[in-house]
Formats: structure tokens, C-alpha cells, sequence
């Protein structure tokens, strides 16, 4: 299984509202256990808060994936993704929309981090970097 995270701006944020999107594939034998994906932007905190906006429900949005639910939504959200009986197999796009709660737009920088679980398998890639204007704090 594969994970990669894709935003149409990450640079010069300005908006109280941002969009990205979850590319989860599997490529090896079809995942016949349901599995979760975790979203992390805290480190945006204590600057900034964010909140999950949506979609809070995904039913078969692809042949191998029966529905896709959320749990939390302020600072993480994680997708509880059930496969058809066949097992998952391809890929899936879950598009993730945050609201700001509270902080100011443009004020700072902070990465966004997502990974999947799997029984005992752990996957994480390399994280998202949201770069707001007049970034306050410096980011590895």
C-alpha cells in the first residue's frame, strides 16, 4: 500500500478554507480487512486550528471500496475504509476539506501528515508542507 497527499496550493495561503487530496493505493494482493487512514495537521497548532469540513462519508467510490467513514475532525481526522469482499485493490482519491477555527490566515507555516494502517503495518509519506504568508517558525 501506497499514501501521497496532493494540494492545489501550498504556498502563500491565504484562505480561511484549504483542499487536498489522499491518493491510497495498493498495488500488491487485494487488502481484504478494512484499514485506516489518519490525517495530522497539528503542528499548525497553537498558531492555527483546523477543522475536517467534509466529505464525512464516501460510499463505494471505488469497485473494490464498500464506504469510507470519518472519525475526529479538529487538528486529525482518521478514514475507516471497508473493502468489498473481494479486497481492495487500485487506488481511491479521499479529497479532505479544513476550515480554519480559530488563528489568523497567513501567519504561519506547518506540514500535514498522513498515513495508513494495516494490521500491523504502518505506512507514512513524506509530509505536506502548507506554507502561509510571513511564516512565524521555521519547519524541518
Amino acid at each position: 500500500m501506497s499514501i501521497s497527499e496532493s494540494a492545489g496550493q501550498t504556498l502563500n495561503v491565504s484562505s480561511t478554507d484549504i483542499t487536498f487530496t489522499l491518493h491510497v493505493c495498493n498495488a500488491g494482493g487485494a487488502a481484504g480487512a478494512a484499514f485506516t487512514v489518519t490525517d495530522d495537521w497539528s503542528s499548525a497548532a497553537p498558531e492555527d486550528s483546523w477543522v475536517f469540513n467534509g466529505p464525512y462519508f464516501l460510499g463505494n467510490p471505488v469497485p473494490s471500496i464498500s464506504s469510507i467513514g470519518v472519525s475526529g475532525g479538529t487538528n486529525s481526522v482518521t478514514f475507516n475504509i471497508n473493502p468489498m469482499p473481494g479486497g481492495f485493490n487500485g487506488c481511491v482519491d479521499i479529497p479532505c476539506y479544513l476550515t480554519m477555527l480559530t488563528g489568523t490566515p497567513g501567519k504561519c507555516a506547518w506540514h500535514n501528515d498522513a498515513y495508513i494502517s494495516y494490521g500491523a503495518m504502518l505506512l507514512s509519506p513524506q509530509p505536506l508542507l502548507f506554507q502561509m504568508f510571513a511564516s512565524r517558525r521555521h519547519l524541518p
